[in-house]
């Protein structure tokens, strides 16, 4: 037969025909008449030109799974144009008309709507998951529920691991092996304890006003009141049952007859007796709600737990966990050498401090001499020498000398 072919008059093609490519599969010979089709026209909202209509083709290949197919108006002005021939069997002619092709995707009805399908593009594991769940053997989806599960503890254990890791970065920024001094007591930087360097006495250079603050001093006069009032009994039995610490007690046998200055020390005593027991916690105590005893003061467990611990910041994972790091340990343990020197005038025994804390005596002849002291031999100290606050103040200055390996340690250089 001879096929003639039929050219429009003014060089176009007369109708469109709508053709559609399927991504996964085939259509069957009379399955055609069985499937039905939705076609729409959707122009944007911000545009009344009708070449940037959106075309939309939809069949539904199943209750749960529909295939859905876009189609722009600006491909008409593209390089490549579709063309269909259709055939005359009766007179031979082939007439040429406008095609207009649907590259047919999988949809489900769980998803969002139609036209905002492809906005959120699936990789091609995704896609072929998802048509595996769907129409695959019962092989193949189990393989994608394993995959799927896989990558849900993967993403878990991820996001978990990065919380973890960002709460670890914030509690141990502040870690370091030995007190980071400052050359001044304004520097951010510093964890001494406030200090007057141009005071006229060694007694005015730590005072209880500047390291306690006023407003501490205030709330520690009801539990100081036992101290005030201590007798020989109480005393004695204090010792007996180990009640506090061997500093407190030989402190509580020399205290003034003046009642301002009994005051003073009293409150001294009692902080200095709550930075014992905060300095001898373990980390787990200080995971626990209300780590502190009850009968504290409440300004003061918050002033503490402010001034030498880090609470990590919490997520849905890890619940917010507080932790004593070791820069903080060491400002504790300055603050308490100081409380020491306000207590003594200056002028201090280490001893039983060293007996209390457990620390050694060459740590803490380190301490004290980042406080400005003179400091004597462990050998002197035996026979009876004190640590002594002298003036003018000599602070230590902090250098980082590189060793031989060419990294950098700290260390602290009268």
């Amino acid at each position: 037969m001879e096929v003639k072919l039929v050219r429009p008059k003014d060089g176009k093609p007369l109708k469109k025909i709508i053709a559609a490519k399927f991504e996964h599969g085939q259509l069957k010979k009379g399955m055609f008449k069985k499937f039905h089709y939705n076609y729409r026209e959707i122009a944007k909202k911000d545009s009344q030109s009708r070449e940037e209509t959106q075309k939309i083709l939809t069949i539904p290949a199943k209750s749960d799974l529909s295939y859905v197919g876009h189609n722009n108006s600006e491909t008409d002005h593209s390089a490549s144009k579709y063309y269909c021939g259709c055939l005359d069997t009766r007179t031979g002619k082939m007439t040429i008309h406008n095609l207009e092709l649907f590259h047919m995707k999988p949809t489900f009805e769980d998803t969002e709507k139609e036209e905002h399908v492809f906005e959120d593009p699936l990789s091609y594991i995704q896609k072929n998951d998802r048509l595996h769940a769907a129409y695959g053997t019962l092989k193949m989806k189990k393989a994608v529920k394993a995959r799927q599960k896989f990558h849900e503890l993967t993403s878990e254990t991820f996001n978990t691991s990065v919380d973890n890791a960002i709460g670890h970065a914030v509690t141990q920024s502040d870690v370091v092996d030995s007190p980071a001094i400052a050359t001044s007591p304004s520097s951010s930087e510093s964890i001494l304890p406030p200090f007057d360097r141009n005071a006229d006495h060694p007694e005015q250079v730590y005072t209880a006003e500047a390291v306690i603050t006023p407003q501490i001093l205030t709330v520690l006069k009801n539990p100081a009141e036992k101290f005030f009032t201590r007798t020989q009994a109480q005393l004695a039995e204090w010792t007996d049952t180990s009640e506090y610490p061997w500093y407190i007690l030989e402190q509580l046998k020399i205290m003034p007859s003046d009642e301002k200055r009994r005051w003073q020390k009293a409150k001294c005593l009692v902080y200095l007796y709550y930075l014992l027991t905060l300095y001898k916690y373990k980390p787990i105590n200080l995971k626990k709600p209300h780590c502190l005893p009850k009968e504290w003061p409440p300004l003061v467990k918050h002033h503490l737990l402010s001034q030498f611990t880090i609470m990590s910041v919490g997520n849905k994972v890890q619940k917010p966990t507080r932790y004593f790091p070791s820069r903080l340990k060491d400002k504790l343990l300055l603050y308490i050498l100081a409380m020491s020197l306000i207590i003594e005038d200056a002028q201090v025994d280490p001893s039983l401090l060293v007996q209390d804390l457990a620390v050694p005596y060459r740590r803490m002849s380190h301490f004290y001499r980042a406080l400005g002291c003179s400091v004597p031999s462990q050998k002197r100290t035996e026979e009876g020498n004190l640590v002594v606050l002298k003036l003018p103040l000599k602070l230590p200055i902090e250098t980082t000398p590189r060793t031989r390996k060419g990294g950098k340690k700290r260390n602290l250089k009268l």
